[in-house]
């Protein structure tokens, strides 16, 4: 029987949200966890730390000039990393846990004598990731348990990396959200901007700006819609630096919000009217998406809109959670307005939607499945 699970994350822990809770619902089960991370932003170790967490800062080494070079190197001086550290792992009562496929590909010939866990966060199917999924088919293969974040994926991954048994599914649900409903800020920067929409309805979305023609079709609903509504856009536009701009012509009554550390970007979420999810569905991985936002809209009871693709259809769209549409102005003014005539029912169906997803039990379930009894409640 095994007592501890080893957590590994190669680089930025604080990116993973799926991993900070599969860590934090290990240590409340009464798993005694470690977590090994080559790098992460300081509130994410906070929170682990204040648990009492045991925490073991792998080097991260990056080149200046980032691409293929400098992902080979980091994977190898990760692997040497990991090969240091688990010279003083006793492989009989310890199973490791890997966060991302990014995470488990530089291990390859090092863990003939371990048990351990995959968790993965994306189907890699387009030409970009073929490569990685290439890389770790063999040792996902050889993983006592495979955990997915979305139940086709999961499906999906059994078949492409010829698994016997379907993976484990576990929604990107946050774990100890900490904020309720229109909180009060814990900072100046969040409270500086919530000062500006005081008297206002937040139509927000969070994410990395990019599509413009989407939130371009949002504008003009709002500019239709004649409204209090301001429109919120929290997240980096590094991608494409004039998007705002082309927004705020269309609609004025815009603001960008431009990086928030998770968690505390929620305090902002907490106040929102309305969420916007899409994604495009020129991959399967975007078709199936499992967005950690529709989580986290659902745990403050906000109604959604979102884009048809079964990855919300199937979700937040058949929970009654959001209305899951085109997105044009036409059908965005349409979905707003049903939204407000029936707003404290879709803020319920929302809230149930996050209360009926059970990650707590999968956990267990896997957990048992590798030989470790929980012991937690």
């Amino acid at each position: 029987m095994f007592r501890k699970v080893i957590y590994i994350v190669k680089s930025n822990l604080h990116y993973y949200p799926p991993c900070m809770a599969q860590i934090q619902m290990l240590d409340d089960l009464g798993i005694e966890t470690e977590v090994w991370y080559g790098s992460s932003a300081p509130k994410a170790l906070e929170i682990l730390e204040k648990r009492g967490i045991r925490l073991v800062a792998l080097s991260d080494k990056r080149l200046a000039r980032r691409g293929k070079l400098d992902s080979l190197q980091n994977w190898l001086n990760f692997r040497a990393e990991m090969q240091k550290h688990l010279a003083g792992v006793n492989p009989q009562d310890t199973i490791l846990w890997f966060g991302n496929v990014e995470s488990l590909i530089p291990m390859k010939g090092l863990l003939g004598k371990f048990h351990y866990v995959s968790t993965i966060l994306e189907l890699m199917d387009d030409k970009a990731n073929a490569l990685k999924r290439s890389l770790a088919m063999g040792l996902v293969r050889q993983a006592d348990a495979v955990v997915a974040c979305q139940k086709t994926r999961a499906y999906i991954m059994r078949t492409w990396w010829k698994l016997d048994t379907v993976p484990y599914v576990m929604p990107n649900k946050p774990y100890e959200v900490g904020f309720s409903r229109n909180c009060t800020p814990s900072c100046e920067l969040t409270a500086s901007y919530l000062r500006q929409f005081a008297g206002k309805k937040i139509l927000l979305f969070q994410g990395i700006l990019q599509h413009v023609q989407y939130l371009e079709q949002f504008a003009q609903a709002l500019k239709a819609l004649n409204s209090n509504y301001v429109f919120v856009l929290m997240g980096s536009d590094e991608r494409d630096k004039t998007l705002v701009a082309k927004v705020k012509a269309v609609y004025p009554d815009t603001v960008h919000i431009p990086y928030i550390p998770a968690p505390s970007h929620l305090e902002i979420t907490s106040h929102a009217h309305i969420g916007i999810v899409f994604y495009k569905d020129d991959s399967l991985n975007r078709a199936y998406c499992a967005p950690n936002k529709i989580y986290e809209y659902a745990h403050f009871g906000i109604p959604m809109i979102g884009n048809r693709i079964p990855g919300l259809q199937d979700t937040v769209g058949q929970a009654h959670a959001a209305e899951c549409i085109d997105m044009t102005a036409e059908q965005i003014l349409s979905a707003i307005q049903k939204i407000e005539s029936s707003y404290a029912a879709y803020s319920r169906s929302a809230s149930q939607f996050f209360a009926d997803t059970d990650n707590y039990a999968v956990m267990q379930n896997i957990l048992r499945k590798c030989g470790i009894e929980p012991r937690g409640n």
